[in-house]
């Protein structure tokens, strides 16, 4: 499987992952307009899905606090702000992740 460089992750639609060629720039712009209560919330799903996760043995225990310290730095960043900047759309969240731990620990938010 083709992997991008962690620090350069711009989620598994890229060309040359899942696709052959970069998405539609007017699909990407569907998710251009998220409002802040929408990503606040996607935050606090992916807070939850990684509890989930390690509750329900999916996750090592020691990923899930990896995962939940880098979602609390990213509150420390500001939320809205970086998902915006990370792009990934729903995946804001896991983009980020993966960019900050890398995808071994990053991609196993979803």
């Amino acid at each position: 499987m083709l992997r991008q460089p962690s620090s350069d992750y711009r989620g598994f639609r890229t060309a040359g992952i899942r696709l052959r060629e970069e998405m539609l720039p007017q699909l990407a712009r569907l998710s251009a307009g998220r409002t802040q209560p929408m990503l606040l919330t996607l935050h606090a799903f992916d807070k939850a899905h990684a509890v989930m996760l390690v509750e329900e043995g999916l996750l090592p225990p020691a990923a899930g606090a990896a995962i939940l310290r880098g979602l609390r730095q990213m509150e420390k960043e500001g939320v809205v702000e970086v998902r915006t900047r990370v792009g990934g759309g729903l995946h804001s969240g896991e983009q980020y992740m993966i960019r900050t731990l890398g995808e071994e620990i990053g991609g196993r938010l979803h």
